[in-house]
């Protein structure tokens, strides 16, 4: 949390990758309002978000745009169906580099 106090006092520009482990510490750690903070950061659009190509820019953008915006909340199931799969996906891959060593003594990357 001692990263926390660059942001306070400017001396560092947040960028959303940082924000949203922030986001995620502060949570964690139980600091509700600071958690707040940090994801009203990344709601309202006040951190960078790195991309790699302009395709890429504007489909997170659309994405942030139906998560965010009340104008776009029909589509907000249609969207989790179609991100199901790959949710199910990242859940899975993270549970096995979790677990570390397998029987062969070699880990997972």
């Amino acid at each position: 949390m001692s990263s926390v106090t660059h942001y306070e006092g400017g001396q560092r520009a947040p960028d959303y990758r940082v924000t949203l482990t922030l986001y995620r510490v502060a949570r964690e750690a139980g600091r509700k309002e600071l958690a707040t903070f940090f994801l009203d950061q990344i709601n309202t659009r006040q951190v960078a978000v790195p991309f790699q190509t302009d395709s890429e820019r504007e489909n997170l953008l659309a994405l942030q745009a139906i998560l965010s915006d009340a104008r776009f909340q029909n589509l907000r199931g249609p969207l989790e169906d179609l991100l199901a799969p790959v949710k199910a996906y990242l859940k899975r891959t993270a549970k096995r580099r979790q677990k570390g060593p397998i029987e062969n003594g070699s880990t997972i990357r």
